[in-house]
């Protein structure tokens, strides 16, 4: 992204219908200053950190964003 902020991605070897022979990636998150910070969309980064760079093992390795609900009932 730029010499400050690095975005990291996925990328994806299985082929999904949707994709239509296109590779498939997703933002895993992006690295600012020694943080990690959890994408708002595919460009740009939120606000606050979630972790430093060194506790990064502990995140999920799918992505950075953490669910602030425990709930399922926002989806109904």
């Amino acid at each position: 992204m730029s010499p400050l902020v690095q975005r990291v991605w996925f990328y994806h070897e299985r082929d999904y219908v949707y994709a239509e022979g296109e590779p498939v990636r997703t933002v895993w998150g992006f690295i600012k200053g020694g943080k990690v910070y959890p994408p708002k969309n595919s460009k740009t980064a939120q606000a606050k950190s979630v972790c430093s760079v060194t506790h990064a093992f502990k995140l999920s390795g799918f992505t950075t964003i953490i669910p602030k609900t425990t709930s399922l009932l926002h989806l109904m």
